[in-house]
């Protein structure tokens, strides 16, 4: 598909979104306050992204904006201070603002935390899109991954159908049914390394920080999620190859987010 919309990627990092954006048959400038331009897929500037938009967005038929999300995401949670996390800007407002004042069609990505600071977003989820690789032992893995996007100066898109998430294990015991194990037991044979199997079942896997490498850990151990250790997995899971630096993949959108934001856009989102 081919589009020639002229989109500005503020925000833009090392380019998921951007990506997706090139995919979709988009000119797509990258603006970022650090230097991506070696990793990035398209033309980099860097600069002040709500600067650059206040200045440059007229010039563009969409404005992706990818705010800091540090400030909203679970894991920082306990370093706010009433609510804000004095590390990291709080850049949407000044972001929406500037595109609102350029009169131009914007997106405001972000996690799914940063809620009550988007208008009637829209959430993507990586089973919307089947996403999902093989990770090294052979275990199909699916991406579950969570964003929300705001629409404005523009029709609002319907939300698409989000597939149900059906909980299934790529991991078990051998010779045991889970159901049939109760919680001490489980997690005995859990702690202890023994009996493990693969299921054949897909496992649920994230790109991102501060998760365990193992999945039988992260299921049983830790009972938390799963991040896989090979980056060409995760760069699977994904959907992205030009990213190569783990930091960057735990905070890429997937381009098959903003492939979808540029079809809602050309069904009928133009500019006034």
């Amino acid at each position: 598909m081919s589009t020639g919309l002229r989109v500005l990627d503020a925000f833009s990092c090392k380019g998921g979104a951007g990506q997706g954006y090139l995919d979709a048959g988009c000119n797509v400038v990258g603006v970022d306050i650090k230097d991506y331009s070696d990793e990035y897929p398209g033309l980099f500037i860097q600069g002040d992204a709500v600067a650059f938009i206040r200045d440059y967005g007229r010039a563009f038929d969409l404005v992706h904006i990818s705010a800091p999300c540090q400030p909203y995401t679970r894991g920082n949670a306990m370093r706010r201070v009433n609510g804000v996390d004095p590390r990291w800007p709080t850049l949407i407002d000044a972001a929406r603002n500037a595109a609102i004042e350029a009169g131009v069609p914007y997106v405001i990505e972000n996690v799914e935390d940063a809620r009550s600071q988007l208008r009637n977003p829209i959430l993507l989820c990586g089973r919307m899109f089947g996403l999902g690789a093989t990770d090294t032992d052979g275990c199909p893995l699916i991406l579950d991954r969570h964003r929300l996007f705001e629409f404005g100066n523009m029709p609002q898109p319907q939300q698409p159908a989000h597939p149900k998430h059906v909980r299934t294990s790529g991991i078990g015991f051998y010779g045991y049914d889970e159901l049939e194990l109760d919680a001490v037991d489980a997690s005995k044979l859990a702690i202890s390394g023994r009996l493990r199997m693969l299921t054949g079942q897909p496992h649920v896997a994230g790109v991102y920080g501060g998760a365990r490498r193992d999945k039988w850990e992260a299921k049983y151990v830790r009972h938390g999620g799963y991040v896989p250790k090979d980056i060409r997995v995760l760069q699977g899971l994904l959907g992205v190859t030009h990213i190569t630096t783990e930091h960057e993949l735990f905070e890429a959108i997937p381009p098959a987010y903003t492939r979808w934001v540029v079809e809602a856009v050309s069904k009928g989102a133009t500019r006034d």
